[in-house]
């Protein structure tokens, strides 16, 4: 599954946290339900399975928002945002609501008070109580500008071009194939990144950073990846030709496995690894964290 390999790609962390969902498995929730992602990417609400030992209630809600202007989600607490790219011309969302009780009537009116409330181009979602989560899936067509953030949650963005900013808070944030400007950051939650083009900035605290380059170059204006408290891991083709430079400070591990093109350069300082040529315009940093590099 994309979503899974894309949290463990560094080293197959799991993250205990209450209702937290992870792709392809489940982690139990503080108020007795888990929920579950199926598949290879989540293209809809169905995609999405609850268990629990008590009763559940779901329910769907669709909105939408100019592709024009800027648009920002605010994932309710322990919820997710799956972005993805569409041939649309408007942002399309569907909001995933699940509530949770000792009875049927009782889940019901927690979902009841569940409210996905637009203003402008900003979209939240709130209730009353704790047993209640939303989900949010995001069309977004090329071109769009959106933020979103999550706490607690998954991040997750697709095949999408445009200007994104995504923000997780004790969550995980996975990138895949997404081209424009992206600003992604975490707090006590990995980053993952596979493929892209334009003008990424990515950062991690006390979280892994791992990034998998594709293609014979980066394509736009560069890469930079930072983390603090946590390990750096680089996949790069080899005969990569555009310049890339992996620094960590002295004290840190630095393994680079089959790395035929890499220069490697150690000090008590720091220590760095390189490849291509020409303008470094892909820098991977990590203070107080093992790195790892493959060539491939």
């Amino acid at each position: 599954m994309r979503l899974l390999a894309a949290l463990f790609a560094v080293s197959c962390l799991v993250l205990e946290l209450p209702g937290l969902p992870v792709s392809g498995g489940s982690v139990a929730a503080s108020q007795h339900f888990s929920v579950n992602v199926e598949g290879d990417e989540v293209t809809g609400c169905g995609d999405i399975s609850v268990t629990s030992d008590q009763e559940i209630a779901r329910a769907d809600e669709s909105l939408a928002l100019p592709a024009a202007g800027p648009a920002k989600l605010s994932a309710a607490r322990n919820g997710g945002v799956w972005i993805v790219g569409s041939q649309g011309t408007q942002i399309d969302i569907e909001a995933c609501k699940i509530a949770v009780a000792s009875s049927q009537t009782r889940a019901q009116e927690i979902l009841a008070g569940i409210r996905v409330q637009q203003q402008g181009g900003a979209v939240t979602a709130t209730g009353t109580g704790s047993r209640w989560h939303v989900y949010f899936i995001v069309r977004a067509p090329r071109g769009s500008t959106l933020s979103a953030d999550t706490t607690n949650g998954p991040l997750s963005l697709r095949d999408a071009e445009g200007t994104f900013t995504v923000q997780a808070s004790n969550g995980p944030v996975s990138i895949s194939n997404a081209r424009g400007t992206i600003n992604a950051t975490t707090v006590n939650g990995p980053i993952s990144l596979k493929g892209g083009a334009g003008e990424f900035t990515l950062r991690a605290q006390n979280g892994p950073l791992s990034i998998k380059l594709d293609g014979a170059a980066w394509d736009g204006a560069g890469l930079t990846g930072e983390t603090r408290n946590g390990p750096l891991s680089l996949t790069v083709p080899q005969g990569y030709r555009t310049g890339v430079l992996v620094e960590a400070d002295g004290h840190s591990p630095m393994r680079c496995s089959r790395c035929p093109d890499a220069r490697r350069t150690w000090d008590d300082d720091q220590r760095r690894i390189e490849f291509g040529g020409g303008p470094q315009i892909i820098k991977l940093t990590t203070s107080n964290g093992p790195v790892s590099v493959e060539q491939r």
